[in-house]
């Protein structure tokens, strides 16, 4: 019988770990997580033993250590800072402070289909 393929998930903006969790119990392997919140990746660390994670703001992480350290993801989730989406938060859309960051997260998944 053959071995049912395990698919490997990137978490983008991964925080403690809540989406991966999702992915973990639906028997999807974390292969790694990246956020700019030191506390949140030693928890994701912590949840997820074997992913590489890094703590590091996304817009300085260079596409060549993307594709060293990920390139074999299959599945890429991410949950980006939306208040300046948000009608309850500052709606300034792409142009405030986290917009540029779905832009990021948008480029990023696009440019890991290539790799």
């Amino acid at each position: 019988m053959a071995k049912k393929k395990t698919f490997k998930v990137l978490d983008l903006f991964c925080g403690c770990g809540g989406i991966s969790e999702g992915y973990a119990l639906a028997g999807f392997d974390i292969a790694g997580g990246i956020d700019f919140n030191e506390y949140a990746t030693i928890t994701f660390q912590h949840n997820f033993k074997s992913a590489k994670v890094h703590n590091i703001d996304i817009t300085t992480f260079s596409d060549e250590q993307i594709a060293e350290e990920y390139s074999d993801v299959d599945v890429i989730v991410g949950g980006p800072p939306c208040p300046d989406f948000s009608v309850a938060g500052k709606n300034k859309g792409k142009e405030g402070e986290n917009g540029r960051l779905s832009q990021t997260y948008a480029d990023l998944r696009e440019w890991l289909e290539r790799v």
